[in-house]
């Protein structure tokens, strides 16, 4: 009797040892994939943590400078309240210093005038005085 070939068994049992080899190979880089997802997953999940904290302290922030600028637009609005007072304060003094101005060169004029007058009735005076007295 002629002995099998032994061929198809030695393919057979390669076969099953480049299968289970490619088994092992995939299940080794399934598992590096898994761990590498789930860092990823827990990195995500950290930095979503992150990310949640710092958008509550920037709302925080925000409120704080929301305050802050109502603040700051009730003084701007007080300053300019206070501003327009003082206008209108500075504009009554102004018109109260121009007004004894006026009194003061009026009167001045009038003075002027009456020392005039006086001064001219004043030279007329003696010539008179000095008439009258001849003729009286």
């Amino acid at each position: 009797m002629k002995r099998p070939i032994a061929l198809p068994w030695v393919l057979f049992v390669l076969a099953l040892a480049a299968g289970a080899a490619t088994s092992l190979h995939l299940a080794l880089r399934l598992r590096a994939v898994r761990s590498d997802a789930a860092l990823a997953v827990a990195k995500t999940a950290q930095a979503n943590d992150t990310l949640r904290q710092d958008v509550r302290e920037l709302r925080a922030a925000n409120a704080e400078l929301d305050v802050r600028l109502q603040k700051l637009e009730r003084q701007s609005l007080a300053l300019l309240a206070s501003k327009d007072e003082l206008e209108l304060k500075l504009a009554a003094l102004a018109e109260r210093a121009a007004e004894p101005a006026r009194s003061r060169v009026e009167p001045a004029r009038h003075v002027r005038a009456k020392q005039s007058s006086e001064l001219a009735r004043s030279k007329r005076a003696p010539r008179n005085t000095a008439k009258r007295q001849e003729g009286g």
